[in-house]
């Protein structure tokens, strides 16, 4: 992660928005760790049919406590997916998150013959948690949860209770993130294929094909009523060669591989819809808010890893320019204007006329993805090409590998 200081700490401005007020409105939004959210979370991952087999299901239940919050816990871990009857080998130490370690591990199913790459995160017990880091393991725990399995997402795969600290088991996060992938794809190339010199290693179609993830993965966490906090191309992990899941959220979090206790965070201001600036709050159960930063990532896409409004050289020029709705993603001169529209769509500054869901969003790219060639062109005729620009000093991440 770049060693940039944090764009709040450096401003006089009175105007400028701190990180923190932003967190709070997004926890405001997420609101993960109700008990009326997480009986939901149950019709999203059914594994019923296991527990009367499974004979560590009865251990993992604690008895009956007056604290809120290990009722919650009992309850996420009562329609979290269980290990059982799989096996898990658990390899290389990785990584520190925010509730001890994070492993490398194989998930392995006798019966069907199958091996799955996983991530393990080592927790502590709730019982040896203070009150904050109780609160922390239970919304991080119920954000997991509630999201459910999809392809297009890092999804929670099974949990552990063991003697002296739970075990959570999800999706691999040992992929590159879609950000460094677009980055890395910048090079003028003759392709064999079109006949024609590119500025891309992507080709047209890989680049719709995981946009449509992008899309996929989010419709679903709007279904389940999460927030993302950055939903951007640095959280979008690239899992094989159009395949992509949305990380960054709940245990679901590739950067926690790489964060340093005193390096600043990434700052999420030009993937926020403009919403978050004004304090005009979006209901908890409304998508839009994301669908705003949907679109963000589909031009980031489509840029091939560009810096949102980098037009705007400081954060406190893009925050005046949103809160006036006056701040725009620049043009991407070789899209089609079915690609361009739908972009524009998700980043209206009319919330309600933005989609609250996917699904439109969806049958467009599904659409261009028919002839992706004719809506994104990266074909050119000589060496002189300008990408869109990328100011990492704007963004305040750094895409690893």
């Amino acid at each position: 992660m770049t060693k940039a200081a944090r764009g709040g700490e450096s401003s006089g401005n009175a105007d400028f928005i701190d990180e923190n007020v932003l967190d709070a409105t997004i926890r405001e939004l997420q609101g993960v760790a109700e008990s009326a959210n997480i009986g939901q979370v149950q019709s999203t991952i059914n594994r019923k049919d296991n527990q009367h087999k499974n004979p560590e299901t009865h251990q993992l239940i604690e008895p009956e406590c007056d604290n809120q919050e290990i009722q919650d816990f009992q309850e996420l871990m009562r329609i979290s997916p269980r290990l059982w009857p799989c096996r898990l080998r658990i390899d290389a130490l990785v990584g520190n998150g925010h509730f001890e370690n994070i492993h490398k591990g194989l998930l392995i199913d006798s019966d069907k013959e199958i091996t799955q790459d996983v991530a393990v995160f080592s927790v502590k017990k709730i019982e040896q948690a203070n009150e904050k880091e109780l609160r922390m393991i239970v919304n991080t725990f119920a954000e997991t949860v509630k999201a459910g399995i999809h392809p297009n997402i890092v999804s929670l795969l099974a949990v552990q209770q063991q003697p002296d600290r739970l075990l959570i088991i999800v999706d691999s996060l040992f992929y590159p993130d879609l950000l460094t992938v677009l980055r890395e794809s910048r090079s003028i190339r003759y392709d064999s294929r079109l006949q024609k010199k590119t500025v891309t290693m992507i080709g047209s179609d890989r680049l719709i094909s995981m946009m449509l993830g992008c899309v996929y993965g989010c419709g679903h966490l709007i279904r389940h009523g999460i927030t993302h906090r950055m939903l951007g191309a640095s959280n979008v992990l690239v899992v094989g060669r159009a395949l992509v899941k949305i990380s960054g959220f709940g245990f679901a979090n590739h950067r926690l591989l790489h964060q340093k206790q005193f390096e600043p965070r990434p700052a999420k201001q030009r993937w926020l819809a403009p919403e978050y600036f004004v304090r005009e709050y979006a209901s908890p159960t409304c998508g839009q808010s994301n669908i705003w930063s949907l679109g963000v990532l589909l031009w980031e896409c489509a840029s091939l890893g560009g810096t949102p409004y980098a037009q705007y050289p400081t954060q406190e020029a893009f925050h005046e320019r949103i809160r006036e709705k006056a701040a725009h993603l620049q043009p991407i001169p070789y899209s089609s204007p079915d690609l361009q529209s739908i972009i524009d769509q998700c980043c209206t500054y009319d919330r309600e006329a933005r989609p609250d869901m996917t699904d439109v969003i969806a049958r467009k790219l599904e659409q261009i993805s028919i002839d992706p060639e004719s809506h994104i062109d990266f074909t050119v005729t000589n060496d002189n090409f300008n990408y869109l620009p990328v100011i990492t000093a704007l963004e305040q991440i750094s895409a690893k590998l």
